[in-house]
């Protein structure tokens, strides 16, 4: 998928509601993705999303609007999980 560079940075816009939602849904589902993408690999090669973009799900629930935060439950929940380790997680995941 291609994407422009305007559309990226609207995209990255944190004064942008809809679109700071949408890239805690999307990292969201890397974390869920992260276990599969590993087994198909055969290890572990996707470290960053545990260690980093984890974090944003918080930092886009704290700054998003009291209305909007009913819309980034999902994400926070994984988010959680995701601390808690990988058990958990995989445990949903490729139960």
């Amino acid at each position: 998928m291609a994407i422009s560079h305007e559309d990226f940075v609207n995209l990255c816009d944190t004064s942008n509601t809809a679109c700071q939602l949408l890239i805690a849904h999307m990292v969201a589902l890397h974390i869920i993705m992260r276990p599969i993408s590993c087994r198909e690999r055969k290890k572990h090669t996707v470290t960053m999303y545990r260690i980093r973009m984890v974090t944003w799900i918080d930092q886009i629930y704290q700054n998003v609007d009291d209305d909007s935060k009913r819309y980034i439950e999902w994400p926070r929940k994984v988010s959680e999980l995701n601390r808690l380790g990988l058990k958990p997680l995989d445990s949903y995941i490729l139960s």
